[in-house]
């Protein structure tokens, strides 16, 4: 549910990705850093980020992926949500 409030376009196929990986991780960590100031258009903004996400698991973990990113947001109730990743 969290996910869904978090970013709430998420397809039904993303989301289940997203659940296999939370199941087979011991963690799962993604960060977003901002390369630049977030461009603010009324209730939605684009901001293009650095993500990085980590899993760790017992064995075998896959190595970091690093990848330059938009994300996109609207303005809600409680602040900013994350509509897209691309």
């Amino acid at each position: 549910e969290g996910l869904r409030q978090a970013r709430p376009s998420l397809t039904a196929q993303e989301l289940r990705t997203i659940e296999q990986s939370f199941r087979m991780a011991k963690s799962l960590e993604m960060t977003l850093v901002p390369r630049q100031d977030p461009e603010i258009n009324g209730a939605s903004a684009s901001v293009p980020c650095e993500m990085r996400v980590e899993m760790r698991m017992d064995r075998n973990p896959p190595p970091p992926v690093k990848q330059q990113v938009v994300v996109t947001l609207s303005r809600g109730e409680n602040g900013w949500v994350i509509d897209a990743i691309r």
